[in-house]
């Protein structure tokens, strides 16, 4: 078990350093920009970023590489800072329950000693249901938005 979990911070930790160094995310995102000037559309393409790249980089080093990246477009398209933030955490907590190689996922499988076949019956119904908050949290920024509303 620790051995896995050693192996699988290993793995992020590398994958963060490359994709810095190759600034994978800079050439990304000046691709999104070039497709739409629509602030839903660039969501859910950043949505769909971030599940990519939570599924291979542990949720902390994922937001220390690409918020500063990510920010700045969700600002130019007249996105919420808090709402485009409270979007890629939650994203990025999905992404690393999803396979292909979800790290909390095998953690948790090793910790509970069952099989992906198992897990994934009991997991996909909720995957669904958080991937419908997330397009709710696209499509109302009043739900992502309501509690910190309150502290404003």
């Amino acid at each position: 078990m620790t051995a896995m979990c050693t192996l699988i911070i290993s793995v992020a930790t590398i994958l963060s350093w490359i994709i810095a160094f190759t600034r994978l995310p800079d050439l990304i995102i000046g691709f999104l920009t070039s497709i739409t000037d629509n602030p839903y559309i660039i969501l859910l393409l950043l949505v769909a970023f971030l599940l990519f790249i939570g599924m291979f980089i542990e949720t902390i080093a994922a937001t220390i590489i690409v918020a500063p990246i990510l920010m700045p477009v969700a600002y130019q398209y007249g996105i919420d800072p808090i709402q485009f933030a409270i979007i890629m955490i939650v994203v990025l907590v999905y992404a690393e329950v999803t396979p292909p190689v979800g790290g909390v996922l095998f953690i948790t499988m090793g910790i509970a000693n069952v099989k992906l076949q198992e897990t994934l019956k009991y997991l996909v119904p909720y995957l669904g249901i958080i991937f419908i908050v997330i397009l709710l949290m696209i499509l109302f920024p009043s739900i992502s938005l309501m509690i910190p509303n309150i502290f404003r």
